[in-house]
């Protein structure tokens, strides 16, 4: 009699779990997994300023932070450099950089410019112009930067992946140089 109440009653619990958890699976149909909140890319120095007539040189040190309560790598950070509103390139860092969780990372990349090169001639002002006429426009860009009063123009994206996902961030980053002591 004992062991008939005990298969009786397993049969009920077996009975009334099948009913209830396809329920609460049914339940949890619309409960999305938490999508990776954005990286935000922030130019934190630009610095190493070498200009010229013929050269300019720059190293861009951005910071990349993570908000996410996991580990992120960041797969590629590319963007298109502008000052006083001529295009002059795209640049990029190619390798990965793992940002940690709630954390922030420092990416350097220094950008190379020469006058005498093929770029200025296809790239200022986004039209093909001629080298003479590329020449006096980079003239006038690298007195902007050596007088430190330039307009930095830099639009880009973060492309990052996560265990779930992969994403791209765009940013947008404007900056002003200040002479010091102003």
């Amino acid at each position: 009699m004992h062991r008939r109440r005990m298969i009786t009653l397993l049969i009920g619990m077996m009975a009334m779990l099948m009913i209830t958890i396809p329920q609460a699976l049914g339940g949890m149909k619309g409960l999305k997994a938490k999508e990776m909140a954005p990286i935000t890319v922030k130019l934190d120095d630009l610095s190493n300023i070498l200009h010229s007539k013929e050269v300019i040189l720059v190293d861009m040190v951005f910071v990349l932070s993570n908000p996410n309560p996991y580990l992120v790598k960041m797969t590629q950070l590319e963007w298109t450099v502008s000052v006083e509103k001529i295009r002059l390139g795209t640049l990029a860092v190619p390798e990965a950089v793992y940002i940690p969780p709630q954390g922030e990372v420092q990416v350097r990349k220094t950008y190379f410019l020469n006058a005498k090169s093929g770029p200025v001639n296809l790239l200022l002002g986004g039209a093909v112009i001629n080298l003479e006429e590329g020449g006096k426009v980079f003239e006038g860009i690298s007195k902007a930067i050596g007088e430190e009063r330039a307009a930095w123009s830099l639009e880009g994206a973060a492309y990052v992946e996560s265990m779930k996902e992969k994403k791209s961030f765009p940013f947008s980053i404007e900056f002003k140089q200040i002479p010091p002591g102003k």
